[in-house]
């Protein structure tokens, strides 16, 4: 993403976005705001589950 999407998505006021990425940086994000995405296999499947970064 460059600076201008990053700002774009910072100041929309219908923000409605998930963002799949490593470096939130310039997104104007909290600190609670930000999860990672965490997997685990039980039983051959696999669970997808978000947890606080911070």
């Amino acid at each position: 993403m460059d600076d201008k999407i990053r700002q774009y998505i910072a100041f929309d006021a219908q923000n409605q976005y998930v963002i799949i990425g490593r470096n939130p940086t310039g997104l104007m994000l909290e600190l609670d705001e930000i999860y990672e995405l965490s997997s685990e296999n039980i039983n051959g499947r696999t669970l997808l589950s978000l947890k606080k970064s911070f």
